[in-house]
C-alpha cells in the first residue's frame, strides 16, 4: 500500500485449466457478499487443510520438518529425518561465500500467517524473515495451497556483494518410509520431448559432494560440483509407482540444476534433491549483489511420473497473456 491506504501493487492469484490456445474471459468486480473462508488451521508452527499438513522448525529458519499430502499418503513424503548413520546437511539453503564461511538458514525465525488469511481462498502464505548477517538477509514465504496437495517456497535475498564457491536452495530430504526402496526412481526431461525415468535401486549418486575438498578445505581445482541433472523443463519427479513428489523451479526468475544424492545401507536410504542457482570451477564464479527471488514448488501425486499433472502446473512451459479490454475491468486470459 501507498502511505495515504490505497493500493500500490497486488498478486492475482488465478488456477485455470486451459488447454493449448484456449482463451477464458474474466471480469473484477466488487465483492458484495462475504466469501466462504477456507478451512484451515495453523497452530504451534503447524499448517493442516484437507489436502496439505506441513509443519515447520523456528529454530532452523523456518524449514519445512514435515510434508504431507493426507490424499496421498499418511506418512510424511518429505522433511527432516534423523538417519544416524548418514553424514549429511539438512539445510533448506547453503551458501558459501568463501573457503572459510558457510551461511545457510540454521538461525532462529519466527514464523507468522497474515491476519487476513482468509482472504487467499487458493493458497495460504506463511512468512519468515531470516538474518544471514554479513552475507545480506532472506525473507522466505510458503504459499500452502487448499485445493490440492501443493505447497511453494519463495526466497527472496537481498545479497551484500559477494562471489560465492557455490549457491543452494530448496534442499528436501525425501522419508524413506514412505516409498517403497524396489520401486523407487526419479524422472525428468534433460532435453528431449519426453521424460526419462532412472531407477534408484542399487545405486549411488552424490551430486552435491565438493569435488576437491578435504576435511571441507578447497584445493586448488576449486570446482565444486562433478555434474548434475539437466531438467530442462524445470522439474524432477520423485516416485516408488504408487505415489511422488515432483519438484519444480521457476526459471523464468532465475535458472537453476538439480542436484541428487542417494545412497543405501542394509535396511535403509538417503535420498535428498536440492537445486543450485550457483557453482564455481577454474573458469570462474558468479556475482550475487542485490535483490533476488526464487521459487521452488513441491506437489505430489499418485501414481508414476505425472506428465499431464507436470504440464498443468504450467510453471515453466507455457505462456499466459492478459490482455485488458477497453473498460479496463476485465481481462483476457
Amino acid at each position: 500500500l501507498y502511505q495515504d491506504g490505497s493500493l500500490r501493487s497486488a498478486d492475482l492469484v488465478l488456477t485455470p485449466a486451459l488447454d493449448e490456445n484456449e482463451r477464458q474471459d474474466y471480469e473484477l468486480v466488487r465483492q458484495t457478499r462475504p466469501v466462504k473462508a477456507p478451512q484451515f488451521k495453523f497452530e504451534n508452527n503447524r499448517f493442516e487443510s484437507s489436502n496439505v499438513v506441513v509443519e515447520f522448525e523456528p529454530r532452523s529458519g523456518g524449514r519445512i520438518k514435515e510434508l504431507i499430502f493426507p490424499q496421498i499418503s499418511r506418512d510424511a513424503l518429505a522433511g527432516k529425518f534423523d538417519y544416524g548413520f548418514y553424514s549429511h546437511s539438512t539445510a533448506d539453503f547453503i551458501l558459501k561465500p568463501d573457503p572459510a564461511t558457510i551461511a545457510s538458514d540454521n538461525r532462529p525465525a519466527e514464523l507468522r500467517i497474515d491476519e487476513s488469511a482468509d482472504n487467499f481462498p487458493i493458497r495460504v502464505p506463511v512468512r519468515c524473515r531470516i538474518d544471514l548477517g554479513r552475507v545480506g538477509m532472506l525473507w522466505k514465504t510458503y504459499f500452502v495451497y487448499l485445493d490440492g496437495p501443493r505447497i511453494d517456497v519463495r526466497y527472496r535475498f537481498c545479497l551484500r556483494d559477494i562471489r560465492p564457491l557455490f549457491f543452494r536452495l530448496g534442499g528436501l530430504t525425501i522419508n524413506p518410509k514412505a516409498f517403497d526402496r524396489k520401486n523407487l526412481k526419479y524422472a525428468t526431461v534433460n532435453g528431449g520431448y519426453t521424460p526419462e525415468e532412472y531407477s534408484l535401486a542399487g545405486k549411488t549418486i552424490k551430486q552435491d559432494e565438493l569435488v576437491g575438498v578435504q576435511n571441507e578445505q578447497f584445493s586448488t581445482s576449486l570446482t565444486t560440483i562433478p555434474h548434475c541433472i539437466g531438467a530442462t523443463e524445470g522439474w524432477l519427479d520423485i516416485s516408488d509407482g504408487e505415489k511422488g513428489l515432483t519438484v519444480v523451479t521457476d526459471k523464468a526468475l532465475c535458472y537453476s540444476v538439480f542436484l541428487l544424492h542417494y545412497e543405501e545401507n542394509k535396511n535403509d536410504y538417503l535420498l535428498k534433491t536440492t537445486a543450485s542457482v550457483g557453482e564455481c570451477d577454474s573458469t570462474g564464479t558468479g556475482f550475487w549483489k542485490g535483490y533476488y527471488d526464487f521459487v521452488i514448488s513441491y506437489i505430489g501425486h499418485k501414481g508414476g511420473c505425472p506428465q499431464d499433472g507436470i504440464k498443468a502446473a504450467g510453471i515453466n512451459s507455457k505462456l499466459v497473456t492478459l490482455v485488458p479490454k477497453n473498460n479496463r475491468k476485465s481481462f483476457t486470459l
